[in-house]
């Protein structure tokens, strides 16, 4: 059972020299509980209470626009990721939820200028408590259970583009450049470490994404298009 109470105010502004200001604030309580008809022991009772800040920014400066963004939010799991009863999946992988899970914080900031046919988008977003699927294994057979956990290092992701959409006579270019990367580490129990534990890092080379689109109009309403994608491993 979750019982939810929230409000929010906002409140914006124009100011002719600066530009449009925005910002709001969202406060929300949470109560959670969570029985187990079967085994008592493994009830739950948690009680949440959060601010979401948003604050927003937009101006133009001569011939050039400019957006700016900062946000908090929350993802709560859903009943199917609380739920505790097995799924046989197979002879060795079996699914279950996980009533301990935490919701998820995320903070998020975000820019965006624009000059003619020149679109500029930038993005950052950490989270807190990230939901995640794991494996781990189970029993004494072989088997693995697959279930929802929360991991404890900060989940973050990051991604910058370019969208170009200049016009020549009949042509026009949609082209977006842009890369996209993660920055994530998890620590987990391993006894053939020193220590007991290993830190497996994810923090691969980032994508980058090529997008490159072309229309070409005809007379009588006619069109030609052709477009393509590159992106790196």
């Amino acid at each position: 059972r979750e019982d939810n109470i929230a409000g929010f105010a906002s409140y914006g502004l124009y100011l002719p020299k600066v530009g449009q200001l925005s910002a709001g604030v969202r406060y929300e309580w949470v109560h959670y509980a969570y029985t187990d008809a079967i085994t008592p022991a493994n009830d739950l009772s948690r009680d949440y209470g959060n601010w979401f800040p948003n604050v927003s920014y937009a101006n133009a400066f001569g011939p050039v626009q400019l957006m700016l963004n900062y946000s908090a939010k929350t993802r709560r799991p859903n009943y199917a990721n609380l739920s505790s009863a097995v799924r046989y999946n197979s002879r060795y992988i079996w699914q279950s939820g996980n009533a301990r899970l935490q919701p998820e914080l995320s903070h998020n900031i975000s820019a965006t200028a624009v000059w003619k046919w020149v679109t500029f988008m930038a993005n950052y977003t950490r989270t807190d408590d990230a939901i995640m699927t794991w494996s781990s294994p189970y029993g004494s057979e072989g088997m693995v259970l697959v279930q929802p956990r929360n991991i404890e290092s900060p989940f973050r992701m990051y991604s910058t583009f370019v969208n170009l959409t200049p016009t020549v006579g009949i042509w026009t270019m949609n082209y977006t450049l842009g890369v996209q990367g993660q920055r994530l580490g998890i620590t987990v129990e391993d006894p053939r470490e020193a220590g007991g534990k290993r830190v497996t890092s994810f923090n691969d080379k980032p994508i980058w994404i090529a997008q490159l689109l072309n229309t070409i109009s005809m007379k009588g309403g006619w069109q030609i298009e052709l477009g393509g994608m590159v992106q790196s491993r």
